[in-house]
């Protein structure tokens, strides 16, 4: 394992250094960008959490993860014709500026009384990160050809990583020294400071038109679900096991804000209990991505780690939902778990599932389970959690969306298509909380 480790860096190595000055300038400015975005982000994320639990509760959390949701896929629909328009750098240095703007006044706003502003500062958090990462992802892929890019994701997944457990190990350095409001601050201004070092990354701000990166980076003369009519059952499979994978995602993260919300009191002390936590998520992707999935895929087959998956969860659901549901720390490392392996393993084992499919029918699946099918699920939990809340109801979902998984998962498999095993490469970031 360590002798692969070391080959797999080693190739990466020669990779950077095949890139022309160009290429290697752009990876460069890309990668440093992306770590301290990742480094801020925990910053971003603990204190608006921190804040909103404060002024208005975990019960009112699945609103504004509706509102989140709403607001982000109304500007992804928009944001492929504005990069059109100015490009991606000058777009990508407006959205951290706009961010940048808009949480500093509503910090403002916060602190001279007006709470409101607290749902204005989490739907900003939910929409920035995806925006900026996939941003500077789709000029990296535009930047390199695909095949250095599969070489290179590996390297920047592991900054990603990094950067997000050092930002929320520093989160919780700071509760001690300076207040919620401040360090959300000093996470906003360095969301600035990755545009100005992003604009750096390329000398010019339009790409070849078909180059020109963004949500939709590839021409296809066919719409997305005109591309995937031939395997349409196959795919509407693969959007349930993500459904249910987001479900049992938005549940538990929904059951640990309610026991947060009792067991931590005041704002900055949320604060440094969240730092800890989206570092200890990193950490647990990190290694689960570099070192567990490599072995797990090599070990077993696809089909037999998609069942796996679950099996797992409903255990470690049981321990930490219902034995330990009363603690704080059993549903904590519960939560982290769900959340690493939905970023990790699950989302590398989730991408070889395209690979049976066409260039038209991959770009097609990907569009309609990636974009929509993803952000709808989470739609669709958020909004049922509005009315049903009581502790009872949501082990009752969760163990209903667990055990549906592995159904869906055979269904999936008996409807795939016939092809060629293609090689796995790492998946990159994950921009989604």
């Amino acid at each position: 394992m360590t002798k692969q480790l070391i080959s797999h860096l080693v190739r990466c190595y020669q990779e950077l250094l095949l890139l022309e000055r160009r290429e290697q300038r752009s990876f460069f400015y890309i990668a440093l960008s992306l770590t301290m975005l990742f480094f801020s982000y925990p910053m971003v994320r603990s204190t608006v959490t921190a804040i909103f639990l404060e002024n208005f509760g975990a019960k009112n959390s699945p609103y504004v993860w509706v509102y989140s949701v709403v607001a982000l896929s109304l500007i992804i629909s928009l944001y492929d014709r504005w990069q059109k328009r100015v490009g991606i750098h000058r777009l990508y240095l407006f959205t951290a500026l706009a961010t940048f703007c808009i949480m500093s006044l509503a910090v403002a706003m916060i602190i001279h009384g007006h709470p409101i502003f607290s749902y204005l500062l989490f739907v900003v958090k939910e929409i920035y990160i995806v925006l900026l990462v996939h941003s500077a992802l789709a000029f990296f892929n535009a930047s390199v050809s695909e095949e250095r890019a599969k070489m290179l994701y590996g390297p920047l997944g592991a900054i990603g990583s990094i950067g997000g457990i050092l930002g929320g190990l520093t989160t919780s350095f700071l509760t001690s020294h300076i207040s919620t409001h401040y360090i959300l601050l000093l996470g906003a201004g360095l969301i600035l400071v990755t545009g100005f070092i992003f604009s750096q990354s390329s000398n010019t701000d339009h790409l070849p038109a078909e180059k020109n990166g963004g949500f939709k980076t590839k021409k296809i003369s066919q719409s997305p679900l005109g591309a995937i009519r031939g395997v349409s059952k196959y795919i509407f499979w693969i959007a349930v096991l993500v459904s249910l994978s987001q479900f049992s995602v938005g549940l538990a993260h929904f059951k640990f804000n309610l026991l947060l919300e009792q067991l931590v009191p005041n704002t900055i002390n949320k604060t440094y209990y969240l730092g800890l936590l989206f570092s200890s998520i990193n950490l647990f992707t990190l290694v689960v991505q570099f070192i567990v999935t490599p072995i797990a895929f090599k070990l077993f087959q696809n089909r037999t780690i998609h069942l796996a998956l679950p099996a797992i969860l409903i255990i470690l659901a049981w321990g930490g939902f219902i034995v330990g549901g009363g603690l704080l720390l059993p549903v904590a490392i519960t939560f982290i778990t769900f959340k690493g392996v939905d970023y990790s393993i699950f989302a590398s084992a989730k991408e070889i599932l395209y690979f049976p499919l066409n260039k038209a029918q991959r770009y097609g699946a990907k569009y309609v389970v990636d974009m929509i099918i993803y952000r709808v699920a989470k739609g669709i939990i958020y909004f049922v959690l509005i009315f049903f809340q009581s502790p009872p109801v949501i082990n009752l979902l969760l163990f209903c969306s667990l055990l549906l998984w592995p159904i869906a998962v055979l269904m999936l498999f008996n409807a795939k298509p016939q092809t060629t095993p293609a090689k796995m490469h790492p998946v990159p970031l994950s921009a989604d909380n």
